[in-house]
């Protein structure tokens, strides 16, 4: 048989914000096994009760407590504040939602209800009976009761008689209940309300509810409270979300609906599917769930599904006369309401929730595990003034995100937000590089690639045209087409942030600090492939599927941002965290591709609650490389070596509602596929071949023009014209994809750029008495790779404490007096970095 379905009548028109909320995973029951047989009627007296509203909380946006059946649910403004972006309070009052509790014994004079009586013997397996009971509301005493016969398998009451045996009841009402299987049927729940309708006008709800288990005991043959006179109070199995939207952007904003992708909000679904719930074993099956191959939930991850739903009515604008319109600055009045429920297979937020080596070791700075909750919800089909944004992308930056790990009788509320996103940082690069012809005039080289990523072509765009390299550079070590891009240390002190730069066609030119080398992953020098260990910065990590074991470092470190697009705007600088990521098992060979990942701008985790305030400039990230397998010269004589030959970066701009790990959380989702998502590691398909993925994509190539070899630049030969014909016979050092920056002052470039000869010489003298291993090596460092591809940091020290070695580091960094220069600017330099770089 089926019991009636009972229904939830909810005013939900709450708005406090989804972030931090108290988190808990509904735990399945013991199993146990159902007791059929000959049956006794057995008295049996039950009392449940239906309490109010908890007192409204907050907690970084925490939920409050949602209880009742047909319950008119109305809404005030708290007393706490709606949270600002660094999860402070606002000057806007939260909405908290309110009930009557004499609104809902109105609504419900009865109750059918599901009896489960679990019977556990002293010393053996525990038995359980299902049974129905129909309660009433009774006014003497404020609660529903039952009182009367239920027949009960005589082996469990004989059980229940017996010495040291405890007995439990549990009472389930809602849903629909399919006796034969002993489950309930959970319809899907996905409404659009008006919230200034609901605030009057409750809507009914299909939800299941169930009360904590009470201990009963026989009592001359009767089941009867061991303790109390009551079965304890139902509560939802399952929480609400509503969600929200307004408009914080300059003009309007129109859109049909939304999508949503979680790891932990199960129910809502387009599939028809209703979920089941399992008495016996307190599971949840049925759900629409999608794998991910890079993030298996045996291994580490979670299993995520998506729901979508789009408004009937609002902007005719729109196709069909469906969706909402909503005005700059202004907050919509039509919300949706969904209802679901953690299935237990993701992680709530907490300090001790971060991403380990598989070693059990701490990165350096916090971010959340692959199976940590989340959930985003992205806007469908918006346009912004009429026409389709690119800045936001809401294809791949969500409205509105959230850790969440929903407890049961939560009621929970997703503020959506419409908002400006800066300019993504990367495009303030300069798309080539800059010199200076014949020591007097700052020129850009430019290059075009034809739109192409692959970093193979870029070895084409050297003024050499990788002549270089020909028969693995054995041909023609001393090609000099590209010296003239050389720029040595004098010439850089100008472009000094400092100095005011140096102007060129493109705007005004500025050399990099250490934090913008963060962000072309210079700095760190980005990992490719498996230095053997974990026992350094890159780590191979945990959580991850075992056929795809990455490596990665999380790095807190400066990079630069800055809200104002126009060029007089400048730069600040503050800490954020970024991640650096590449499959354990990847190799660097001859013209062949690797591929790094990286997430950039994140904030640090609060170090009390463990979660992420938001950043409006978090970008992701895809850097590609191929190897390079070439001659080089050094002391020993002629060896060959493999190098990244170029570097190719893609960057996405994700936004300060993304709260995911880039290598294992969807980032964008169709509609209706069998496949339904994309990933980071789903290479072309989603960074460039879908469009709507790859709206506002910034691309930016860095070519790999060596210095001179260590032994080609004397101590007079410094502060020259790289393009001078004496410099023509000069070999090249090996491909390490230096590049200058404006370091910190105990590097040695902050000690001899801007520095005359004799002084730059003198600071060499003295730098080059470093010894491998002293601490204060890094001093004599390189921004650039160092062998390989390993994210090792390339320094000179002395191998040996000899004059013969001391001539030889001398040598080297005399040689790197002369590199080559990609700067910023505060002018806006473009996305398309792959083509084009003369515009």
């Amino acid at each position: 048989m089926k019991l009636n379905l009972l229904k939830c009548s909810a005013l939900l028109c709450g708005l406090f914000l989804l972030g931090s909320c108290a988190q808990e995973a509904p735990q399945a029951d013991n199993k146990t096994q159902l007791e059929d047989g000959p049956r006794v009627a057995v008295p049996i007296e039950l009392e449940v009760s239906v309490d109010a509203f908890d007192a409204p909380k907050s907690l970084d946006q925490e939920a409050r407590a949602y209880t009742g059946v047909k319950t008119p649910i109305t809404v005030k403004d708290g007393s706490k504040k709606e949270l600002n972006d660094d999860l402070s309070d606002s000057s806007v009052a939260q909405k908290v939602l309110t009930r009557s509790r004499a609104k809902f014994i109105e609504k419900n004079p009865t109750l059918d209800a599901v009896v489960k009586i679990d019977v556990k013997p002293a010393g053996s397996a525990a038995m359980t009976y299902i049974g129905q009971a129909k309660m009433e509301y009774s006014p003497t005493k404020d609660k529903y009761t039952f009182g009367g016969n239920i027949e009960i398998p005589e082996t469990v009451i004989n059980q229940a008689k017996a010495s040291g045996s405890t007995t439990t009841i549990t009472l389930y009402a809602g849903g629909e209940y399919d006796e034969a299987s002993g489950t309930f049927k959970l319809s899907s729940v996905m409404e659009e309300v008006s919230l200034r309708d609901l605030a009057t006008t409750p809507i009914e709800l299909p939800i299941l509810y169930k009360s904590e288990p009470v201990a009963f005991k026989v009592v001359n043959g009767a089941l009867k409270p061991d303790n109390s006179s009551s079965v304890g109070t139902l509560k939802p199995l399952g929480s609400l979300l509503l969600v929200t939207f307004r408009n914080n952007m300059q003009q309007t904003v129109t859109f049909d609906g939304i999508n949503a992708v979680s790891n932990s909000f199960f129910g809502p679904n387009n599939q028809n599917k209703k979920a089941v719930y399992d008495i016996a074993t307190g599971a949840f099956s049925n759900t629409v769930s999608y794998e991910s191959p890079y993030a298996k939930s045996t291994e580490g991850g979670a299993g995520y599904t998506y729901f979508y739903k789009d408004f009937s009515s609002g902007s005719s604008s729109l196709p069909g006369g469906g969706g909402i319109s909503i005005a700059s600055g202004a907050r919509s009045d039509k919300a949706l309401v969904f209802w679901g429920f953690h299935t237990g297979g993701s992680a709530k937020v907490s300090t001790s929730n971060k991403l380990k080596a598989v070693t059990g070791a701490s990165m350096e700075a916090d971010i959340l595990t692959p199976s940590t909750s989340l959930l985003h919800v992205y806007a469908q089909k918006v346009t912004v003034g009429g026409l389709t944004p690119s800045r936001p992308n809401y294809s791949i930056a969500p409205i509105g995100g959230a850790n969440l790990t929903p407890e049961n009788g939560k009621a929970y509320t997703l503020n959506c937000e419409f908002y400006e996103q800066p300019r993504q940082m990367l495009g303030y690069f300069a798309k080539g590089y800059i010199y200076k012809e014949n020591n007097a005039t700052w020129k850009d080289y430019n290059f075009d690639g034809g739109g192409s990523n692959d970093p193979n072509e870029y070895l084409k765009k050297s003024p050499s045209g990788g002549s270089g390299y020909r028969n693995n550079g054995k041909t023609d070590r001393k090609s000099s087409a590209d010296n003239f891009l050389l720029v040595n240390s004098m010439q850089a002190n100008e472009v000094r942030a400092a100095n005011g730069g140096v102007t060129t066609t493109k705007g005004q030119m500025y050399l990099p600090n250490e934090s913008w080398l963060n962000l072309i992953g210079l700095n760190r020098p980005i990992a490719f492939v498996s230095n053997g260990n974990s026992n350094g910065r890159l780590k191979t990590l945990a959580g991850f599927s075992s056929s795809l074991h990455y490596r990665g470092q999380i790095v807190p470190a400066q990079l630069p941002y800055k809200d104002d697009p126009t060029a007089s705007g400048s730069f600040q600088y503050k800490g954020f965290v970024y991640a650096d990521y590449h499959k354990d098992y990847q190799t660097l060979t001859s013209g062949q591709l690797a591929v790094a990942y990286r997430q950039l701008y994140m904030e640090p985790r609060n170090s009390t609650t463990g979660y992420q305030p938001r950043s409006k400039y978090q970008t992701i990230m895809r850097v590609m490389t191929t190897g390079l397998y070439t001659l080089v010269e050094n002391e020993g004589g002629e060896d060959y070596g493999t190098f990244p030959s170029t570097l190719t970066m893609e960057s996405l701009y994700v936004g300060k509602y993304f709260v995911g790990n880039v290598m294992t959380t969807p980032l964008y989702v169709t509609r209706g596929a069998s496949r339904p998502f994309l990933y980071a590691e789903d290479g072309d398909n989603f960074w460039r071949n879908n469009l709507e993925v790859s709206r506002d994509r910034v691309d930016r190539a860095l070519l790999n023009v060596p210095t001179f070899d260590y032994n080609q630049i004397g101590a007079e030969e410094i502060l020259q014209d790289a393009g001078k014909t004496s410099f023509r016979n000069k070999t090249k050092a090996a491909p390490l994809m230096n590049h200058w920056g404006d370091a910190p002052t105990d590097v040695w470039y902050s000690k001899v750029i801007g520095k005359t000869k004799d002084w730059v010489n003198y600071e060499i003298h003295n730098a080059a008495l470093i010894v491998s291993g002293d601490p204060r090596q890094v001093e004599n460092r390189v921004y650039g790779f160092a062998d390989g591809a390993k994210g090792y940091i390339w320094v000179m020290a002395l191998r040996v404490n000899t004059t013969t070695e001391h001539e030889i580091v001398k040598g080297r960094m005399r040689t790197y007096t002369y590199q080559v220069l990609r700067p910023y600017s505060t002018k806006y330099q473009g996305n398309e970095g792959f083509r084009n770089n003369d515009n």
